[in-house]
C-alpha cells in the first residue's frame, strides 16, 4: 500500500452549498506526493453524502466515515484522525478554502522538524478576502504556544489552519467536548496538543480561506456563548492544575487579562437578552473567574456550574 504524506480531515455536516468548492480546493493542490482526504459527515439530512459519492469516482484517494448521528466537528475530526494513514494530519472545515499552496508549504515547513505548522489566513466574505494579523514568522515552545494561544492574538484557537504530526493526537488522550452544540471546542483540543509538543512554527504566508458569514454560529449571538466560552477556560486551567509544570500555570495567569477580555465581549453580545450590561453579567460569575484567576490552589471542580463539562471533556 502506498505510504501517504498527508491526511486532510474534513468533518462534514449539512455543507451542500460549498462543500464542491471545498473539495476542488483540496484536490487541486501543488502538492507531488500522495495524500489523503478524509471527508468525516457526522448526520448530515442534505445532499453532502451524494456529492462525497460523486467525488469519490474521480478521486480514489478520497475517504468517505458516514455516521448517521450528528456528533459534533471535534468528534467527526478525531474519527478522521482514526482512519488517517498519514505522517502528518491537516484539516479544513467544509465551506472554507485551502490555498493551492497550502500542502506543499506546509509540508515543507514541517518537514525541517517541528511538531506543528500554522499558517496566515484570510477572512472570506462572500468573494472578498481579507488577511488575517499575523505579520511575521516565529518558532515557540510549549509554554510559549499556549500562552499565544491565550493571547488569541498572534495565534487564533483553530484548528484548521496548521499541519500536526499525526502521533500528537494518537498518542495521547485528546480532549473535546462531547456535546455537537458546544461552542470553542477547537481551543479545548488545541490547548491540550500544544501543552504536549516540542516546536511550534508560524508562517506569516495566507495559505487558508475562512469563510464568514451572517449564518455562522461563532458569529450569532448565543445565550450559551459566555458560558461556552467560560467552561472552555476552566477545562484549560484544570489542565494547567494537572501539568507538573508550573510554568503553564504562571502563562495562564499572565494572560488572563485577554480571558477576561473574551468573557467580556461575550457578555456585552447578550445585554439585550438579560436586559444588563456585561459588568453586570461578569459580576453574576465572579466566584468562577476569582477562581480562575487564583493559580495558588487548584481549581475547585465538586458542585460547580462547569463541573459536567469538565467531566465531559475527559470521557
Amino acid at each position: 500500500m502506498q505510504e501517504v504524506a498527508v491526511s486532510v480531515i474534513i468533518p462534514v455536516y449539512n455543507s451542500e452549498r460549498y462543500l464542491k468548492e471545498c473539495l476542488d480546493s483540496v484536490f487541486n493542490q501543488s502538492f507531488e506526493h500522495p495524500y489523503e482526504v478524509i471527508a468525516s459527515v457526522n448526520g448530515s439530512t442534505d445532499n453532502s453524502i451524494n456529492i462525497l459519492k460523486e467525488y469519490s469516482k474521480s478521486h480514489p484517494n478520497l475517504v468517505i466515515i458516514n455516521d448517521p448521528i450528528n456528533k459534533g466537528a471535534a468528534k467527526a475530526r478525531i474519527d478522521g484522525i482514526n482512519k488517517a494513514r498519514g505522517k502528518y494530519v491537516a484539516f479544513i472545515d467544509s465551506d472554507d478554502l485551502y490555498h493551492k499552496d497550502f500542502l506543499k508549504v506546509m509540508y515543507e515547513t514541517i518537514e525541517v522538524g517541528y511538531d506543528i505548522v500554522g499558517c496566515n489566513f484570510y477572512y472570506l466574505y462572500d468573494t472578498k478576502a481579507r488577511k488575517s494579523i499575523l505579520k511575521a514568522n516565529y518558532e515557540l515552545n510549549s509554554i510559549k504556544a499556549t500562552r499565544a494561544l491565550l493571547r488569541d492574538y498572534t495565534m487564533r484557537g483553530y484548528m484548521w489552519n496548521k499541519m500536526y504530526r499525526k502521533d500528537l493526537f494518537t498518542e495521547q488522550k485528546v480532549y473535546y467536548p462531547k456535546d455537537p452544540k458546544t461552542l470553542f471546542e477547537d481551543i479545548v483540543t488545541l490547548y491540550n496538543i500544544l501543552a504536549n509538543i516540542h516546536s511550534f512554527k508560524a508562517i506569516k504566508t495566507s495559505l487558508y480561506y475562512y469563510r464568514k458569514s451572517q449564518a455562522s454560529v461563532t458569529s450569532t449571538v448565543n445565550i450559551e456563548r459566555f458560558n461556552h466560552h467560560l467552561y472552555a477556560f476552566c477545562f484549560i486551567r484544570y489542565l494547567c492544575d494537572q501539568n507538573e509544570n508550573k510554568a503553564y500555570l504562571k502563562s495562564f495567569r499572565r494572560t488572563f487579562w485577554r480571558t477576561r477580555l473574551s468573557l467580556f465581549f461575550d457578555a456585552y453580545l447578550l445585554r439585550k437578552q438579560f436586559h444588563h450590561g456585561p459588568f453586570k453579567h461578569l459580576r453574576i460569575y465572579k466566584k468562577e473567574i476569582r477562581a480562575l484567576k487564583d493559580i495558588k490552589k487548584p481549581l475547585p471542580i465538586e458542585g460547580e456550574v462547569y463541573e459536567q463539562y469538565i467531566k465531559d471533556c475527559l470521557d
